[in-house]
């Protein structure tokens, strides 16, 4: 597919992560035991969006919970998190702190606001260039070609539209703010260009608003020095998407860019390209000022408190926003295909007998692992050039990274593993099930230099076998296998391709509680339907073909402490071509799971429950049903004026106690929300018209219909009066 086409653009760089981590619920599976009854220690409701009733003794006034929300707090932790856990009997000097009856009881100090609490969900590409353009490649060297003298190399790619300093245009929020996989990012400008000496751009090559992006095969496992860290953030890597229509490639505005990869205007209409894609992974998101790197245990809550009341002896105030590692490609974008996911074939994790994924084998004590000595690999797409005999992969989101720990955030990108020492090769296994090698995955592919300049891509001439086996890797079953022996046996199946792989720009999508209509809010200003594509072997499942009575399953994944008892919302089989809408149970308000699985055609297999599902490989969709708000609907559709206790209360409360960066530009004061230009800024920014765009309030985009419609109300109140 067309990010693996040439030419390519590849860049690395850090970006600034400024999450908000008020509502992402991370200790509720923790008692308080400083409250009435021990609550779990839970501030926020996902599924009726609002602040957690268990919670209600510090909810009287914002004062009340936000310094409740930054200190720290004695809890006692479920039975799998008391590893980490001191004794009751250490706390007898914490304030207010009422010790268990039992002084061994295993209890620790958590902040409920967590660890960037004062975050306002900007994302920020801080320093990232491009390293390489690669051109073609040769056959004759079997290597990728590089224009070395390209006048794109070390030039920026950003979100931020302005001179350094300005405000990044990219946002980046969860429809489910409790998991993992439902992280979105939209943006309102995306651009490649030259630093002017007035220190702005002198040269646009690249520029206009890109389409949003969503979390691809999030990666627990590939930061191995890391990996039994608890701040989940710094041990994983996800993949995001995003694409940008240029128009008429003949415009003066797209003359710089063509110049600068060598090609023209019919080239580029030749080939159905209708602009570019901008695929990246996203790595180790380490917290800039307090992160449990430099500070374990109850030393992390501890230097989070003194952040929090103390801002002005911290650089970045109150806002503990993370850095992560970019490293990504600008590729081609075809007519017909995904703005936000690489369709192609596509390798994810096998399993042994006994469901477990295989282990890795080796002798050699520096390389890293998880405790389970599991492969920490994520899945690959990938794609085959049949002419040429070129297999090319991205790897970006795979292969496995060391961060030394010693170092903390001075080792900036970390380094790729050693591969060599893993033995690692690419191999297709034939019908008898012999194995047939291709490329082996080591430092002569995928080395820090070459995992640099070529963006996480490998290629590789596959055309140095019998014909007959090039017809068979052609048709699939390509694997990354192990083979540490010198014999060449193989010890391990590490991925295995799938014959299916399934995608949608739909992937995260929202829908009003119990709404008869089957389209949702995901991408545009109107709703849409979730259209699905379906590839087989790297190419659209042909028109009129159907994928006959597979497996799809709807689970909720709110709230997060009971993931595994969830009851399932629907669960059955159906058929699925290439291109057809998928619909949605949204009897029940909350986020949820809804998974494709081909190669299940038993409706009672599969996962039970949300908590069977692997996120990494699995193919879903994320939902975010919002409440029906029955009650709020008669005050909305009253005659009578709408009074603030009421909208605050209501609406509004949840915002101001768990994103107290909200309040930084418009106060969540009656006093500020009466004037007539705040009233009108509001009711365009919460209108359909928004959705699309970075500057859709609230930023969260959890408002139900009901809950707009009472903000529109008191907005036209506002405006109406003065």
């Amino acid at each position: 597919m067309s990010l693996f086409d040439y030419p390519r653009i590849n860049f690395q760089g850090t970006a600034f992560i400024n999450v908000g981590t008020g509502n992402n619920d991370d200790y509720s599976g923790s008692q308080l035991i400083d409250f009435p009854s021990t609550p779990l220690l839970r501030l926020s409701d996902t599924n009726t969006v609002e602040v957690d009733e268990s919670i209600s003794p510090v909810k009287n006034t914002y004062d009340a919970f936000y310094n409740w929300a930054i200190t720290p707090q004695p809890v006692q932790d479920a039975p799998s998190q008391q590893s980490m856990a001191g004794k009751s009997s250490d706390y007898n000097n914490v304030p207010n702190f009422k010790a268990a009856a039992n002084t061994d009881t295993p209890v620790r100090l958590a902040v409920p606001g967590e660890w960037n609490y004062w975050g306002n969900m900007t994302m920020t590409f801080s320093d990232v260039k491009v390293t390489g353009v690669v051109t073609g490649f040769n056959k004759s060297t079997g290597k990728v070609t590089y224009d070395t003298q390209s006048e794109l190399l070390n030039k920026i790619v950003t979100f931020t539209k302005g001179k350094p300093g300005a405000v990044s245009s990219a946002l980046l929020c969860d429809s489910d703010p409790e998991g993992v996989p439902a992280t979105q990012i939209f943006s309102d400008y995306f651009a490649l260009y030259d630093m002017g000496d007035d220190d702005y751009a002198a040269k646009v090559y690249i520029e206009g608003a890109p389409t949003k992006a969503s979390t691809r095969n999030i990666n627990f496992g590939r930061n191995l020095e890391l990996i039994n860290l608890k701040q989940q953030s710094a041990v994983a890597s996800a993949i995001f998407q995003h694409s940008v229509n240029v128009g008429d490639w003949n415009a003066p505005s797209n003359q710089n860019i063509l110049r600068a990869l060598r090609v023209d205007a019919k080239y580029m209409t030749d080939n159905n390209v209708q602009g570019f894609t901008i695929r990246y992974s996203m790595y180790r998101c380490i917290p800039t000022q307090v992160d449990s790197l430099d500070y374990q245990g109850n030393d992390f809550a501890a230097k989070l408190n003194d952040m929090y009341m103390n801002p002005d002896k911290y650089v970045n105030g109150n806002q503990n926003w993370g850095v992560a590692i970019i490293t990504g490609t600008i590729g081609l974008w075809k007519k017909g295909e995904l703005a936000s996911q690489t369709m192609g074939r596509f390798m994810s994790v096998d399993f042994d007998a006994n469901g477990k994924p295989y282990k890795l084998n080796t002798s050699n004590s520096a390389v890293k692992m998880n405790p389970k000595n599991q492969p920490p690999l994520g899945p690959i797409t990938f794609q085959l050039d049949k002419v040429k005999k070129v297999m090319s992969m991205d790897v970006s989101n795979m292969i496995p990274q060391n961060f030394i720990a010693s170092k903390k955030k001075s080792d900036v990108l970390g380094s790729v593993t050693n591969l060599n020492d893993l033995k690692l090769q690419i191999s297709y296994q034939n019908p008898n099930g012999r194995f047939i090698f291709l490329q082996y995955l080591d430092d002569s592919i995928v080395s820090d230099a070459l995992f640099r300049i070529n963006g996480g891509i490998i290629d590789f001439d596959y055309s140095n076998i019998p014909y007959a086996v090039v017809s068979e890797v052609e048709a699939g079953n390509v694997m990354v296998v192990q083979s540490p022996g010198n014999n060449g046996d193989i010890t391990s199946i590490l991925l295995r391709e799938r014959p299916y792989m399934i995608g949608s720009d739909q992937s995260i999508a929202y829908a009003e509680q119990n709404q008869t209509n089957k389209t949702y809010r995901s991408n545009q200003a109107n709703p849409e339907q979730c259209i699905v594509r379906v590839y087989k072997n790297g190419a659209p499942l042909p028109q009129g073909q159907k994928l006959k009575g597979i497996l799809y399953a709807q689970f909720p994944s709110t709230p997060n402490q009971n993931y595994d008892i969830h009851n399932q919302i629907s669960k059955g089989t159906f058929d699925l071509g290439d291109g057809d809408p998928v619909t949605y149970n949204v009897a029940n308000a909350g986020s949820q799971i809804f998974i494709i699985d081909p190669s299940i055609t038993d409706p009672t297999k599969g996962p039970q429950c949300y908590s069977d599902i692997d996120v990494t490989n699995a193919f879903l969709l994320n939902l975010r049903v919002l409440p029906q708000d029955t009650e709020m609907l008669s005050v909305l559709n009253s005659p009578n004026p709408i009074t603030w206790d009421y909208l605050y209360k209501n609406v509004l409360q949840n915002y101001h106690f768990l994103y107290p960066a909200m309040a930084v530009h418009l106060p969540f004061t009656e006093e500020a929300w009466s004037v007539p230009a705040a009233a009108s800024y509001v009711r365009d920014r919460v209108s359909d018209a928004y959705w699309p765009t970075s500057t859709y309030m609230p930023r969260t985009r959890d408002l139900s219909v009901v809950r707009r419609g009472l903000i529109t109300k008191w907005c036209n109140q506002i405006i109406g009066n003065k």
